[in-house]
């Protein structure tokens, strides 16, 4: 039996980015999209929550789908 596989999520000020990890530890997939910033004043910077909520389900489910896993096969998420 397998061990079941593990995510990462990255929610970074450039990009959101996802990682697929086997029970064993090796990389099954990697997907990343880029996010918008703004610049209101020095030293601000502001980001659309929804952007990256959107963002992160979609590169959650790339690395699903590019690893061929289901969401059964995943026994958990870590946040960076």
């Amino acid at each position: 039996m397998t061990r079941p596989a593990l995510l990462a999520l990255d929610l970074g000020t450039t990009s959101v980015r996802a990682l697929a990890v086997s029970g064993e530890g090796r990389v099954l997939a990697r997907a990343q999209r880029p996010l918008a910033s703004r610049y209101p004043q020095p030293g601000w910077i502001e980001q659309d929550p929804e952007e990256m909520f959107n963002g992160a389900l979609d590169v959650l489910r790339e690395a699903l789908a590019t690893a061929r896993l289901d969401s059964r096969d995943v026994a958990g998420i870590g946040l960076v």
